[in-house]
């Protein structure tokens, strides 16, 4: 409105033919960022060209998008490379606290909470950033069986299931880490609604490869227990 209620007065004050063309211009440069001091000449019969200098301009944009389209190739394998060693020091650092966590010497309970809000975040942090693999998913939640099974806070012969299952319906507490993996891969493809800004990184990140699978398969308790007791 200010814009407009300056124009109409600008107009009648209109002395100078010249003065209306300036003001238009400042408020194009303002607004649209156009620094290009040109003048257009209209002849009849003979379409507009642009200036030289906006040509030039032109010509340099598109150069610049060149160059950035050929360093985005050449980096991208340094990206992945980069991507593969930060998923090996994950593995590490969540083994690592796991280990630490079953030598403390605390109850079944209490480790359980411990692996659930001191081991397993630094995977979570993770998901969505970095691609996993279900095989590398399954890798972890057979390592945390495998670890509080040494250790002697489950039983050798016990069912796989209980492990994941809470407490109330005879399980261990333990985060299914494939679990919790795919339900928050399927949160933020609901969060990113169109299907081409979720779909726009692809093979970046673990966004596209859950979305590729239109419906992601979530075991909730429910299912545990079903497996369990059949």
């Amino acid at each position: 409105m200010g814009v407009v209620n300056a124009w109409r007065l600008y107009q009648q004050a209109n002395d100078e033919p010249m003065a209306l063309l300036d003001f238009q211009r400042n408020i194009v440069r303002h607004y649209l960022a156009c620094h290009a001091k040109a003048k257009f000449y209209i002849r009849p019969c003979q379409p507009a060209q642009l200036p030289e200098i906006l040509m030039i301009e032109a010509t340099e944009l598109a150069n610049k998008w060149n160059i950035q389209q050929e360093f985005r190739q050449k980096r991208q394998p340094k990206v992945e490379k980069r991507f593969d060693e930060l998923l090996k020091e994950l593995k590490q650092e969540y083994e690592a606290r796991l280990k630490k966590i079953v030598k403390t010497g605390l109850n079944a309970i209490n480790i359980a909470r411990a692996v659930n809000s001191f081991a397993i975040p630094i995977l979570t942090y993770s998901f969505g950033l970095v691609k996993w693999s279900d095989t590398e998913l399954q890798q972890l939640d057979r390592k945390t069986r495998t670890t509080i099974t040494k250790n002697i806070l489950n039983h050798p012969k016990s069912a796989g299931q209980r492990v994941n299952l809470p407490r109330h319906l005879g399980g261990r507490g333990f985060i299914n880490i494939r679990q919790m993996h795919n339900k928050q891969m399927s949160k933020m493809k609901a969060y990113f609604a169109h299907f081409r800004i979720a779909t726009s990184n692809t093979d970046w990140s673990g966004i596209s490869s859950a979305i590729r699978v239109e419906n992601t398969t979530i075991e909730f308790a429910s299912r545990r227990v079903a497996a369990f007791v059949l």
